[in-house]
């Protein structure tokens, strides 16, 4: 049971994204899809000059609620819950 409900929630996930629409999920973060223009860069194999295709990628912007946890085990405060 608990494993068909976190494939149909990953199943949302990802129809979604690939709909170019943002994935918020409440006091954890957003997910969005974001567009990398074509770029110039360097073959680690040899050196030489390359160009790196545009391409989609997913951006996650953790919320203020998991950055607070996450801070709080190196001693800084938590936010409230708000």
């Amino acid at each position: 049971m608990s494993l068909k409900l976190v494939d149909e929630f990953f199943h949302h996930i990802k129809a979604s994204l690939q709909e170019k629409e943002k994935v918020k999920i409440v006091r954890f973060g957003t997910l969005c899809p974001v567009e990398k223009a074509a770029r110039r860069g360097t073959s680690p194999a040899n050196g030489e000059p390359i160009t790196i295709p545009a391409r989609q990628t997913v951006v996650f912007r953790p919320s203020r609620i998991l950055k607070g946890l996450v801070n709080a085990e190196r001693g800084e405060e938590v936010l409230s819950n708000r």
